[in-house]
């Protein structure tokens, strides 16, 4: 039996086999690229842009970055909506054009910037409120005394970064642990200097100390000062507060000292707690109300009525319109001589009396 052999020349010529040493310099090339490849990776993970980079795009486990959501959401979801969008409305030959295009625009586009930022945002202000009004820390920065005003507006915006409020362990952190500076030998004022470089009143701040309250206006007067310590100002009362921690202090300010030292040397105290109370209601809050308000009423309210406008105008393209449409001139129409009639006879009756007339005429 003849078998049919394939010639090597013609399996070299299709590429059907290849040396081994060609297959060898091919295997050598893509792995030396790949290598160079992984140490070039290496290189720029190590360097300061490269994690930088890396600190963006970094998952936290579940949650993506706000920079990769961010670019998921507007850049891979609603851009090639808008895309689609305008080949759509390129191809339409009647009716409304960009109505689609404004809905997304009018609708889409808020709706999920509301989802990104509002909680944030809001959160941030309500923070920022509250603060004010208690003298608590709910929020720090410590770049907002340093920086201009449009760039506290872009912390403030910026969901991730800038602005942080606090939460629980934040709180703990900042409100407890005199104790702490003391065994250290630091004196009282850092712990509260680390307050008031964040934005506490401590002034504010002590109106929350009922019990404490007359202990803590006698420690002021005693230091010489008139008024409230309530109503002081961050750098008498830290001044007060100094002179109080001494040894050689007066009986009247170590008691105010000792009050103090009780206080935030607990983890749990009124600041900590009051901390999170404004921060949790704000949070619920804005989840709660305000978002779902945006989300659920104010954005579907603007686009149910600018749809159904567009609706009406669409509908008015399509009608005619008859008031202005050209006169169409009637061709004219010779006028008749003859008057017919309900008894008027027929014409066949006409034609046999014309007829017989016309005989009776001529003969």
């Amino acid at each position: 039996m003849q078998v049919n052999r394939v010639s090597f020349d013609g399996m070299k010529k299709n590429g059907r086999l290849g040396t081994k040493k060609a297959q060898a310099q091919t295997f050598g090339s893509a792995s030396t690229i790949i290598s160079k490849a992984g140490d070039a990776v290496d290189k720029f993970s190590k360097s300061s842009s490269g994690k930088k980079f890396l600190d963006v795009i970094q998952f936290d486990s579940l949650n993506m970055s706000f920079p990769i959501l961010f670019t998921t959401t507007y850049g891979f979801v609603l851009l090639p909506r808008i895309i689609q969008a305008q080949k759509r409305d390129k191809a339409k030959t009647q009716g409304a054009k960009n109505v689609e295009l404004k809905d997304i625009l009018r609708r889409d586009i808020p709706s999920i910037g509301a989802v990104l930022f509002s909680v944030p945002l809001l959160n941030k202000t309500m923070a920022k409120v509250c603060q004010e009004k208690s003298g608590l820390i709910l929020s720090t920065n410590p770049n907002r005394k340093t920086q201009g005003f449009w760039k506290n507006v872009f912390d403030t915006i910026r969901p991730e970064k800038g602005d942080r409020v606090l939460n629980a362990f934040d709180a703990k952190h900042l409100y407890s642990g005199i104790d702490d500076y003391l065994s250290a030998g630091k004196p009282a004022t850092d712990f509260f200097k680390v307050l008031t470089d964040n934005g506490a009143n401590l002034g504010k701040m002590f109106k929350n100390l009922k019990e404490d309250a007359p202990v803590l206006e006698n420690m002021y007067k005693e230091a010489g000062k008139t008024g409230s310590i309530f109503a002081s100002s961050n750098d008498d009362i830290l001044e007060v507060v100094g002179r109080a921690f001494k040894e050689d202090a007066p009986e009247a300010m170590k008691k105010g000292a000792e009050s103090l030292k009780k206080v935030f040397s607990n983890a749990d105290n009124i600041f900590v707690n009051k901390t999170k109370f404004y921060n949790s209601l704000a949070g619920a809050l804005n989840l709660f109300v305000i978002t779902p308000a945006i989300l659920g009423l104010l954005i579907p309210s603007i686009n149910e009525k600018k749809t159904k406008e567009a609706e009406k105008a669409a509908q008015e393209a399509q009608q005619p319109s008859f008031a202005a449409a050209p006169k169409q001139v009637q061709p004219m129409q010779a006028e008749s001589n003859i008057t017919i009639t309900k008894n008027a006879p027929s014409l066949r009756h006409l034609r046999e009396r014309t007829g017989s007339t016309f005989q009776k005429f001529i003969g």
